[in-house]
Formats: C-alpha cells, structure tokens, sequence
C-alpha cells in the first residue's frame, strides 16, 4: 500500500520525550535527555529551547496506550512511545 501522506505531516517513530517544568522539549537521544532548541529563533542554537512558548507548539495528544503525538512547527508530528509532561 502506498503512503500518500504528505511530507509535512510525516511522523517520526519511537521517540521518548518530555516536557520540563518550564515547558522545554527534551528528547532522549543516547540515554540523555538533550534540549531541542529553535531553528527559527534568531540566534539558532543559541536562541530559544523548542517549546510551548512558541504559536505552533502543541499540546501533547494521546493517540493509544502507546502513541503519543506532539505537533511542533510546520505541521510536523512527533510520535513517541514515552512522553512525560512535568509542567
């Protein structure tokens, strides 16, 4: 069956996050939780964390027992597996 969805929307598998007390997207990435920062913030890497600060970052959605999907910018999904939410 062909996937006709479009690239916008494209979901990536398996991840395991969270949301720190001040908002900040944290994904696990070789057993650490690493910040996400904004590519669109001016100073890049530098600038602001990812987060629910920002206009386009969404609520955490829970899908089923096992998927959860965070809408971030560009109408992009993030599927984890795991998702905490210490706000």
């Amino acid at each position: 069956m062909e996937d006709n969805t479009p690239t916008f929307y494209k979901v990536f598998n398996y991840l395991n996050g969270r949301l720190d007390e001040d908002g900040r997207l944290l994904i696990l990435r070789h057993k650490t939780y690493t910040h996400q920062y904004c590519i669109y913030a001016n100073n890049g890497r530098f600038g602001k964390f990812c987060g629910d600060w920002c206009p386009q970052f969404g609520e955490p959605d829970i899908k089923n027992k096992c998927t959860i999907h965070l809408k971030i910018c560009q109408n992009r999904i993030l599927e984890f597996s795991n998702f905490e939410d210490e706000r």
